[in-house]
């Protein structure tokens, strides 16, 4: 029998990096492969195995070198690690017989079957939604959508959600408009046709009432441009000024409700003068609906309140605010006017330009009334006088049209 054989192992420091040579050049892939060494296996082992290997440390270093090359293979990822110092040589060829690796997933290795499956439990199966469920989705979405139509157009059409005996009732008459009522300046007469009438159906014969005014007049004048020099220079002056082409070209510098606040408002204009003349709005019967006749009586109204507020605000040298029930008075009258003006384009003969003229002049004179409010200026009084004498101008004109016509 052979004596034990020692074996003794040497680890030399590793050699330093040799430096680099600014002329050196890599070698090429081809000589690399020339260079390669062959593959060490197990015959080592096999040709010293009778004589001891600390005599051979070359025979030993490949021995060691085989094994560490074996060795390395991991099944569980399926590649080899190369290590820096070892040969390149074939990979070995795993074991059909053993099982197939497994994924590994940052350092664990999953299992297949990862949630036990209970007996008589079939494993869970991924699968789209049934097309019972579907329909039934489907269904419901259009039953809401048709419910949700329903209600909106009940909404609109102002009708009951749930129809009930009472709607075969008769309805009611309807009240009528506040704006219909008589104004103060006058009353509004009229002969109802026999069937109900919708606005914009001329069914009644109305007989506008007479209103009379006291105008200041600054001259009278036979041409266009005379009248055109005279207004402008009582606007110069800061004053009110309206044409009136009734019967001759007349220049007007206020209105008044009486001779006495007329001759008030003339000594507001001591530079000017003035004459005193009544002015009458006359009367006329026409055919038109109810509405429109309010709306030209209820315009009156306003213009009868606007320049008595403005004639006596103007006599104080330092204008003074409206009274409050003044001012209350006249915004009722206002938005009962209001309810009357979409009527004012249904007025007979040239009744729409008309309409819209005064409806322009009452906007105007309200817009002063309320900037006078905040600033006390003698300048929107005047305004208010200069709107409210268009409205009565234009209102004359019209119904001077109406009897020639």
């Amino acid at each position: 029998m052979q004596p034990k054989a020692r074996m003794t192992f040497r680890f030399d420091p590793p050699a330093a990096p040799p430096k680099e040579d600014k002329h050196f050049s890599a070698p090429s892939p081809a000589a690399k492969e020339e260079r390669k060494e062959p593959s060490v296996t197990l015959s080592a082992l096999e040709r010293y195995e009778g004589g001891p290997l600390q005599d051979d440390p070359y025979t030993l270093e490949e021995l060691i070198r085989s094994y560490e090359t074996q060795s390395s293979f991991s099944p569980a990822v399926g590649r080899s690690k190369k290590r820096s110092g070892e040969p390149d040589g074939p990979l070995p060829e795993p074991d059909a017989n053993e099982p197939p690796a497994q994924e590994e997933t940052f350092g664990w290795t999953l299992p297949e079957t990862a949630l036990p499956v209970r007996k008589g439990q079939a494993p869970f199966r991924e699968s789209g939604p049934s097309r019972w469920r579907a329909w039934t989705s489907v269904a419901g979405a259009i039953v809401t959508g048709a419910l949700f139509g329903y209600l909106v157009l009940l909404l609109f059409a102002g009708e009951p959600m749930f129809p009930s005996n009472a709607g075969n009732a008769p309805a009611p008459a309807a009240a009528p408009s506040q704006g219909a009522e008589a104004p103060a300046s006058g009353a509004l007469a009229g002969e109802m046709g026999t069937g109900g009438a919708a606005l914009g159906e001329p069914a009644a014969v109305l007989s506008l009432p007479k209103e009379e005014y006291y105008f200041l007049q600054y001259g009278v004048f036979r041409t266009e441009e005379g009248l055109d020099a005279a207004l402008a220079a009582l606007s110069a002056r800061g004053l009110p000024a309206a044409p009136g082409r009734l019967d001759g070209y007349r220049a007007y510098a206020g209105a008044a409700l009486s001779r006495e606040m007329a001759e008030l408002l003339a000594g507001q204009m001591p530079d000017v003068e003035v004459y005193i003349r009544p002015l009458t709005v006359g009367a006329v019967r026409a055919q038109m609906p109810e509405e429109a006749g309010a709306f030209v009586v209820g315009s009156h109204q306003l213009a009868r309140q606007l320049l008595r507020m403005s004639v006596l605000a103007l006599q104080d040298d330092r204008p003074q605010p409206f009274e409050e029930e003044e001012l209350a008075a006249l915004q009722e009258s206002h938005r009962r006017w209001m309810q009357t003006v979409e009527a004012a384009q249904l007025l007979p003969g040239n009744g729409r330009q008309t309409g819209a003229a005064m409806i322009r002049a009452m906007n105007e004179a309200m817009a002063h009334v309320e900037d006078y409010g905040a600033s006390r200026s003698r300048f929107h009084l005047w305004g208010i006088q200069r709107n409210m004498m268009e409205l009565i101008l234009q209102d004359q004109a019209w119904r001077a049209s109406l009897e020639g016509a």
